[in-house]
């Protein structure tokens, strides 16, 4: 082999390897592209799932919360009578309390503070001198949160200042 030869065949060599490494590269780049993507999905999904479970578990405890709520108004309204019946009913309502209680969820306070369309449901203004405009006076229904959220909005009557 000529030494013309040996060198054509080296530069073909080298432009192979050039392409080579510009290939490994470009795949190398392409793997870690993927491996961000894979791992941006499964963080995603965690999230999800997550979201998912939160959604399912405030959904039960809501309808925990109308169980506790009827039980508490039968027991009310039968306030007078006393009977096994009754008071296996008052102890059935004190456990689903505990459960929630246990949950998390605990009951809004409403009355005297001011009305925040984010906490209240707002179903009456009521014309009073007796309380500061925009003030909650009265709970027509109890609210409920679990945590920081709102699970359950309390139905609240609000001042409005009487007009001279």
């Amino acid at each position: 082999m000529s030494e013309e030869d040996a060198s054509k065949e080296l530069e073909l060599l080298r432009e192979r390897l050039d392409a080579l490494e510009k290939e490994n590269q470009k795949l190398r780049n392409e793997y870690m592209y993927m491996v961000a993507e894979l791992d941006n999905l499964r963080k995603y999904m965690i999230k999800e799932v997550e979201r998912t479970r939160r959604a399912a578990v405030e959904g039960i405890l809501i309808k925990l919360i109308n169980v506790y709520e009827t039980i508490e108004r039968a027991t009310e309204s039968c306030s007078e009578q006393q009977s096994p019946l009754l008071e296996g009913l008052r102890l059935i309502g004190r456990e689903v309390l505990k459960i929630l209680e246990d949950a998390g969820v605990r009951r809004m306070e409403a009355v005297g503070k001011k009305f925040d369309p984010f906490l209240h449901e707002a179903v009456e203004h009521v014309e009073t001198d007796e309380a500061e405009d925009g003030t909650v006076i009265e709970e027509v229904s109890k609210g409920y949160m679990l945590g920081d959220k709102v699970l359950r909005p309390p139905k609240v009557k609000v001042a409005k200042s009487k007009k001279a």
